[in-house]
């Protein structure tokens, strides 16, 4: 069999070839960390690549938001832990407000701390996250959730809405990132005509703290709607006689108008404002059922006597005592309140630790399966490298050798 010298020069330069081929492309992969895929793996290994990338990034996401989430309600867990202190604080004080013992000084400085704190709690209630934004105003987190409404004393207005921003952490799990104020804090009465409602039923805390205030400093005794009114009466407040007053002769019917009992309850109270001098007590008559509320500025008792058949005053049923008690009541029922969500918020917190666990594990492994399919094994590579340098170099050698060997070379 005859082989021409052009056959072994053309077979050593595809093996040198194939050689330098197969050294480029590991440099490559050395270089890169990635693996060269070859048309012999088939279009399985590009689409799990692609999968396991996205489903990488999609998870990735999911922590993101996590990180963000726990951020938020953090600070929300944070901000009620410390509106609850400020209500032990204010509770042990307003305990101390009650005693029968204190003089209208001591009540004076017991509000007025009772006050103070009650400002620590709005501007805990109006708490601002890094972002600027309001942590409980639902999602109207760029307006400030509570202020004192300046048409009605003693009434706060709530401006965010009852909304919850939910953020996903997972590919099932949502979670929301804070309260409505108005849930957290209870739902204030806002501006007038609407009325702040009696002592043991304000839900609003703002409110039932100032309605504590309000009646320890003024010790108020109140009055319910006048129906049958009598004839003439005769009584006294804080032992000074108030002029005897006659019904008017249409209230003297056995069911007297509505109307008739509002005029009463004016007159009422503005012959009790005549002697406010003597007694220290001022009279206010409701607009619409006629009832008297006594109060007396200096936070000292009001005792009221004799024949108040006539004067829409109730003294035995609404005293200052039980209406400060119906107030501690509102304050304690919305402490616990804020106990309760807090409670809540804290199981949020547990979601986002162990959701954050379930994510890094999901993205390693995920990492890891990437890793297999896609990336050099750097020892095995490098081996390689090594092993292909040496073949290279051996090929060209050979060629070299190869080269030189010609009949022509041993004609003499």
């Amino acid at each position: 069999m005859r082989i021409s010298s052009s056959w072994g020069q053309q077979t050593a330069i595809t093996s040198i070839l194939n050689q330098e081929s197969k050294l480029q492309q590991t440099q490559t992969e050395v270089s890169t960390g990635i693996k060269t895929l070859q048309s012999s793996d088939g279009p399985s290994a590009t689409v799990s690549i692609n999968n396991l990338t996205q489903s990488i990034s999609q998870t990735q996401q999911y922590q993101t938001n996590n990180d963000a989430a726990t951020q938020a309600v953090s600070m929300e867990n944070a901000s009620l832990q410390n509106a609850s202190g400020i209500l032990n604080q204010m509770n042990a004080l307003c305990i101390s407000g009650m005693n029968g013992n204190n003089n209208a000084s001591d009540k004076a400085s017991i509000a007025a701390q009772i006050q103070s704190l009650n400002l620590q709690l709005v501007s805990v209630a109006n708490t601002q996250n890094v972002n600027g934004e309001y942590i409980f105003s639902g999602t109207k987190s760029t307006t400030p959730p509570f202020s004192q409404d300046a048409s009605n004393p003693g009434a706060y207005d709530y401006s965010g809405n009852s909304a919850q921003r939910m953020i996903q952490i997972g590919p099932n799990t949502s979670v929301a990132n804070s309260d409505p104020g108005n849930t957290v804090f209870g739902a204030p009465t806002g501006p007038a005509p609407a009325t702040i409602p009696a002592a043991g039923s304000v839900t609003n805390i703002f409110e039932a703290i100032n309605q504590f205030v309000t009646t320890l400093t003024t010790n108020p005794v109140k009055g319910s709607a006048q129906t049958a009114l009598g004839a003439s009466n005769a009584y006294t407040i804080n032992g000074v006689t108030i002029p005897a007053m006659a019904a008017p002769a249409s209230q003297l019917a056995a069911i007297p108008p509505i109307a008739d009992a509002v005029t009463q309850g004016t007159s009422v109270a503005k012959a009790i404002n005549l002697l406010t001098g003597t007694t220290g007590v001022t009279a206010t008559s409701d607009p619409t059922t006629g009832a008297i509320t006594l109060a007396n500025t200096t936070g000292a008792p009001i005792a009221v006597a004799g024949d108040i058949t006539n004067t829409g005053l109730t003294v035995a049923t609404t005293t200052s005592s039980s209406t400060l008690q119906a107030s501690l009541s509102d304050i304690s029922k919305a402490a616990n309140q804020i106990l309760s969500i807090n409670a809540v918020v804290g199981g949020r917190l547990n979601t986002l630790t162990t959701q954050s666990s379930i994510n890094s594990g999901s993205i390693l492994n995920m990492q890891t399966a990437l890793s297999s399919v896609q990336n050099v094994d750097e020892a095995s590579a490098i081996s390689s490298l090594n092993l292909q340098s040496v073949a290279l170099q051996a090929s060209q050698q050979a060629y070299s050798q190869v080269n030189k060997l010609s009949l022509f070379n041993y004609i003499s």
